[in-house]
Parts: structure tokens; sequence; C-alpha cells
């Protein structure tokens, strides 16, 4: 019988929404039969311990693949550190080269295409899922009106352009031939209005109830994740996007769980 794969998560400190995707993973890799090894450093850990232990498991024949949770604590070059991982083992693709398309790009554009399906969303609102999906008679924009597909055309506003969401999904969204795409960072000083005309929202920049209103008909993937009020949250006011968005999806709930899925179907592979 073949052995099962082995994933090595290595977490630094103590992020409330890290603590949480760590948790997902390790009940994922116990529902199938994976091992997942956490390697746990305190805040105050040396960055020199961290690399040391991610050539370690470099060499390791028995490890099938890992994943440096982020963010890392401030104090970390999170760059040197994420460069370290060897490309085969480097399953989340965080280095940008590895043989693993990213986890969160995967389940980002599974949504969207679920998304532009007439018949998926019926059919999942008959079954009262966990979409977020208060206006499923409105016709979808023009540009946001699909077949399972995005158009191409479509005004897509990425939010945040980080390691795990932002960058990733632009590259693929690039390489798709998307020609209107939007990218939205703290520099950003008009996102409210970026948010009005976009007809998709990709948002991951970790900042609760960052995005307040949206175009009439968009698809919004909220993929962000902040502690808020003692709960982990999203970067969507989903009370007020509701009232005009296609649909949501929530947080917690939504991107993350079809993220460790394609996590998971990347370790296999790996």
């Amino acid at each position: 019988m073949k052995t099962p794969p082995v994933l090595a998560i290595v977490l630094a400190g103590s992020d409330p929404a890290s603590l949480s995707y760590v948790k997902r993973k390790e009940q994922t890799a116990k529902k199938l039969s994976c091992e997942a090894k956490l390697f746990h450093f305190t805040a105050g850990a040396e960055e020199t311990e961290i690399i040391t232990l991610i050539k370690k498991i470099n060499t390791d024949k028995k490890i099938s693949g890992m994943i440096v949770q982020l963010p890392l604590p401030d104090k970390f070059n999170t760059d040197k550190i994420i460069s370290m991982i060897k490309k085969s083992k480097d399953v989340d693709n965080l280095r940008g080269d590895s043989p693993s398309i990213s986890p969160s790009t995967q389940a980002i554009w599974t949504l969207i295409s679920v998304a532009g399906n007439p018949r998926t969303q019926r059919a999942e609102q008959s079954r009262r899922t966990q979409w977020s999906n208060p206006r499923q008679g409105d016709e979808a924009s023009d540009e946001a009106s699909y077949d399972g597909k995005p158009s191409k055309k479509a005004n897509v506003l990425i939010v945040g352009y980080g390691k795990i969401i932002g960058r990733p999904i632009h590259a693929f969204l690039l390489k798709k031939k998307f020609t209107n795409v939007e990218i939205a960072d703290k520099k950003t000083k008009n996102l409210s209005l970026l948010a009005k005309k976009a007809d998709i929202i990709i948002s991951g920049a970790g900042q609760a109830n960052l995005i307040k209103d949206v175009k009439k008909g968009a698809i919004v993937i909220d993929a962000g994740a902040s502690l808020h009020k003692g709960k982990i949250a999203g970067d969507v006011d989903i009370k007020r996007v509701a009232k005009k968005a296609k649909l949501i999806t929530p947080v917690p709930g939504g991107v993350g769980p079809l993220t460790v899925t394609y996590l998971f179907k990347n370790l296999i592979n790996a």
C-alpha cells in the first residue's frame, strides 16, 4: 500500500486567522488519511530557526510537501523564508515558480465559474448552501453573464496584492488573457469607485468591512480574513453588499474550505 502523503505546516506567531486555517488543514488531513505535521514557532523565534527547519524538510523524503502559513510576524523576511522552500515541495506555490498551481487561485476560479452558471446557482439556492445570494433572480451585468466561464472583458477588481491571493490570481488572469483587471492596494484612494464599476471583485486584503458597496449584479469573492470584534471576518460588509451583489462568498466558509481542498490535491500530486 502506498504511504499516505505528509504535509509539513510551518507556523510562526499566533495570528487568529492563521490558527483557524491551520486547524482546518489538520482536520482535512485527518479526513483524507493524510498526515499533517505542525511546526509551530513563537513570534519570538529567530528567522534562522525557521530557515534551518525548512532546509531539513526539503531533504526529508517522508514529507511530500510543505507550506509556510502566512502572514508571518513583521520581523521576519517573508520573501527570504519562502525562497528557501524546495520547488517540488511548495504545494502552496508561494514561490510563484513551483509546479503546483496556487490552491487559492484554483478555488477562486472554480467559484467564479460556478457563479456564472445559472443552473448551478438555482441548485445551490434550492439546497440552501453556504452562498450568500440575496438577488438570485436579478440579471447579472452584461459582462458578468456567463455560461460557466467569465467573460475575458469583464471588469475585474483585485483588492490586496499579497502572496496568497492578489499576486497569484492576477498572474492567472493575465495568462487567461483578461483585459480589464484593476489592482487596489494600501495606496489606492478610490477603492469605492473601483468597486462600484467592477463585475467581479476578488478581495484578500485582510481588513474587515473594507468593501461596503458594489455594482448591481457583481460577483464578490471574499478571500480576506481578519479578527473583528472577536470573530473571523472577511473584507466585505456583507449586510450592505448583499443588497446589490449577485453572489458573495462568506467568511468563514467560502473560499477557505475549497482552497484547502486544492491544497491537498496538490499534495497528493506532489
